[in-house]
Parts: C-alpha cells; structure tokens; sequence
C-alpha cells in the first residue's frame, strides 16, 4: 500500500491514505475517510496500522488513543522540518 492509494476496509468504509509513518518497526498510514461513492473526502480521520499477511496486506484502523497522539506528533514533527 502507497500514499494516494484507496483502501476499503471489510465494512466498505473507504480511506485515501495521506501519510506513511514508520514506528518501532511497523507501517501506519494517516488517512482520511471518503463518501460513499469514494469521490469525495469528508472530514473524518484516521491512523490505519498496515498488517502483511503472507502475500497480502491489510490494514486496520488505530484504536489506542496513546498511539494515535505518538503518530500524530509524528506527522506534526515531519511537516514542521519540511
């Protein structure tokens, strides 16, 4: 999975990942939801974790509020030094 990719989740909601972010050895993306047509954003976020699963990858969104403030800060940290 890539930044400006489009992933659906298995209950059909839709993200478009924004940002990848590398934590203690694994892969997060920051995202943002779509519409139900998947053409448009709507304001709604979130941190999905990348899982590999032999040949195939999934993801599953972040629930844990601690980590989800590590990730932001994160992003934050990147954005301020570009």
């Amino acid at each position: 999975m890539k930044v400006n990719n489009l992933v659906t989740l298995n209950n059909g909601t839709s993200y478009l990942l924004l940002e990848e972010i590398f934590h203690e050895n694994r892969k997060y993306f920051f995202c943002v939801k779509t519409d139900n047509l998947k053409t448009k954003p709507i304001n709604e976020y979130a941190f999905l974790e990348e899982e590999s699963i032999k040949t195939s990858e999934s993801v599953k969104i972040i629930k844990d509020s601690k980590l989800i403030e590590v990730l932001y800060n994160i992003i934050l940290k990147n954005f301020i030094n570009s």
